[in-house]
């Protein structure tokens, strides 16, 4: 029998502290920021077109969406969702509307919407805290699951080598005292 799923402190109505992994400043701005920069890079590629607007569009779209993990008011599964079981108590934040511009094979300019995930943490010890650690753009193949699940298992992967190269030391991060 799989065991229950496993709710999120994010989604609990409680405001929660949010921490970057590899974020060395006490300062909370500072944390939010290095992830808005980790989401910024995994929809940002050689072949995506960004206007001004556009970029302003996404941006706001992430920071939204982790302000409101903050205050502890994520949907469960249509917002954030746990991931498999394992060593690691690992979770992602959800975006399924993401808009990009992107050049086609042709050459031409083609719009589309692509999921972006960021998964985390939310270690014992760490009281109402998470650590954000990997962000990536889900890969999709719809006439093919399995390359899909062996793309999304090696993001969760990414995440967890994350995780434990510094769970022992809670990342060097200073906790704040909620």
């Amino acid at each position: 029998m799989p065991a229950p799923a496993r709710n999120s402190i994010c989604s609990s109505g409680v405001r929660i502290d949010f921490y970057w992994w590899s974020c060395a400043d006490e300062d909370v701005k500072s944390h939010l920021d290095d992830a808005l920069a980790a989401l910024w890079r995994a929809v940002d590629g050689p072949n995506r077109r960004w206007t001004p607007w556009s970029q302003s569009m996404v941006r706001s779209q992430f920071k939204k969406r982790l302000e409101k993990a903050i205050r502890g008011q994520l949907v469960p599964v249509d917002e954030i969702k746990p991931l498999r079981d394992g060593r690691a108590s690992l979770f992602e934040i959800r975006w399924t509307d993401i808009g990009v511009s992107e050049v086609g094979t042709g050459g031409e300019l083609v719009f589309r919407d692509v999921h972006v995930r960021l998964i985390h943490t939310e270690p014992d010890g760490f009281g109402l805290g998470v650590v954000g650690l990997h962000a990536h753009e889900k890969a999709i193949d719809p006439d093919d699951p399995t390359w899909t699940r062996a793309e999304q298992d090696a993001e969760v992967d990414t995440a967890e080598r994350c995780y434990f190269a510094g769970v022992g030391t809670n990342w060097g991060l200073v906790l704040r005292q909620s």
